[in-house]
């Protein structure tokens, strides 16, 4: 395959576009060119940038691992001595490189190389782009393979009814609609077209059978040919212009000897009937004569019935009419009875051109229109969405700040209030000691003063 890298040891088989079709001639060189920036598993192709920012990061490790033994002078004005990453802000080195995508999905010493889907597409890097999908495995070769790949497992499902051509609906009345929706289908038209022509070459090849089948014989033309016979010898008789009307056509030794065998049949059945009927008295002796070897025979006509084919010019009008004796069992038109018989084409529907391709485009266009819809309600409904969010997030950040708000307040409240619960419960113990020290000092009669609990 022109473009295929096989593995290494270090890299899977590689197979794109860019090298199929520019570098043929640089398999050999190219052999380690490989790596996971031609393998990304969401089908992102690089860019420019990408690629020259791996280029620097390899320059820059070979330049670590290999010493250099000569001098030089290499960047001399100091603008790009690997120390920052590499930046450009070219537009084209912005552009994804597709045709670089390794087309190889995955690889198997027994199956061999997988490809991937011309199908299978990528995300855009900017979320802000008009959604699209993009197909960087969409190249005419895995269109063709992927293809193959449906019609052989088509042709291998349908092989009961004859393969992939036996698809198409029967073009009965109770699948009028089916076949009308084939019609406008690119398969479809590809299959009716190629019933069409299947037919037409077996119609052709049996006009070609039938007129080998005149022509491969003699042709007995008694006294149609010029002879001797007739009066100037340059003409024929004139007692044989009927015979100008009838010509035997492929009238030869197979089909005279054959003819002369049935008919050898049928005069030893009657024989023995005429035996039977001799015996029983009811035959004449003039209807018997005896053989050279004194046998007694019956005399009369001997008649079978063959199938005859007989064939004239188109547009010829009251011409010639050829006869081709014994035509059932002639051994020259076997041929041409098994493919009369048994035709390569079942049922071959009447040839109708659907229109070009006004349907197609019609049905492209609506499919493409509700596209063009549903990406501006998408684009809408995505920015609708965005403003929500970065109000639901301005709401949750003043929600949260309120939130450390409050428990700091509450922090602080609570810990102000233990204080002065704890300084009031010793003043209150002081007060019930120094009332205590008072009753025992004081005489009784003061003690209702103190209002001293009992």
């Amino acid at each position: 395959m022109p473009g295929y890298i096989p593995a290494t040891d270090y890299a899977r088989p590689y197979y794109s576009g860019h090298l199929q079709n520019n570098h043929p001639d640089l398999i050999k060189i190219l052999s380690h060119l490989n790596c996971d920036y031609f393998c990304h598993p969401g089908g992102r192709p690089p860019t420019m940038l990408a690629l020259k920012r791996h280029a620097q990061a390899l320059a820059i490790l070979i330049r670590a691992h290999c010493i250099s033994t000569s001098g030089g002078e290499i960047n001399a004005q100091g603008s790009e001595q690997g120390e920052g990453l590499y930046e450009n802000t070219d537009e084209n080195h912005q552009i994804p490189l597709s045709s670089l995508m390794n087309h190889v999905k995955r690889y198997s010493d027994v199956a061999g190389p997988e490809f991937h889907c011309p199908f299978e597409s990528y995300k855009p890097r900017d979320p802000s782009e008009r959604p699209s999908k993009v197909r960087p495995y969409q190249t005419h070769h895995n269109l063709l393979m992927h293809a193959n790949d449906c019609l052989e497992i088509l042709d291998n499902e349908y092989g009961a009814t004859g393969g992939f051509m036996s698809i198409l609906p029967s073009g009965e009345s109770d699948e009028a609609e089916e076949m009308k929706a084939a019609r406008n289908s690119l398969v479809g038209q590809w299959l009716l077209f190629t019933q069409h022509l299947v037919g037409r070459m077996h119609e052709l090849e049996i006009n070609y059978a039938q007129s080998l089948d005149l022509l491969a014989g003699d042709a007995a033309v008694p006294l149609q040919v010029v002879g001797k016979t007739g009066p100037s010898k340059t003409t024929g008789r004139d007692i044989g212009f009927p015979q100008d009307r009838w010509v035997l056509a492929n009238a030869g030794d197979d089909i005279f000897d054959l003819l002369h065998q049935r008919m050898d049949k049928e005069e030893d059945l009657a024989q023995e009937t005429e035996a039977i009927w001799k015996a029983g008295g009811v035959s004449g002796e003039r209807m018997w004569k005896k053989t050279q070897q004194s046998q007694d025979v019956s005399r009369g006509i001997v008649a079978i019935d063959v199938q005859t084919r007989y064939y004239r010019l188109k547009n010829a009008g009251k011409s010639t009419i050829f006869v081709v004796p014994g035509w059932e069992f002639h051994p020259s038109c076997s041929y041409t009875r098994i493919i009369e018989q048994r035709p390569t084409v079942v049922a071959v529907p009447a040839p109708q051109w659907p229109p070009r391709v006004s349907d197609w485009e019609a049905k492209a266009r609506a499919k493409l229109e509700a596209a063009e819809e549903l990406a501006r309600d998408h684009n809408q409904l995505r920015d609708n969405m965005n403003e929500q969010l970065r109000a639901h997030n301005a709401f949750v950040s003043h929600l949260k700040k309120t939130t450390l708000l409050a428990k700091s307040y509450e922090a602080a409240f609570a810990r102000d209030a233990n204080d002065q619960i704890k300084r009031m419960t010793e003043e209150l113990q002081q007060y019930r000691d120094k009332l205590t020290h008072l009753a025992e000092v004081l005489p009784q009669s003061y003690h209702h003063h103190l209002e001293m609990s009992p």
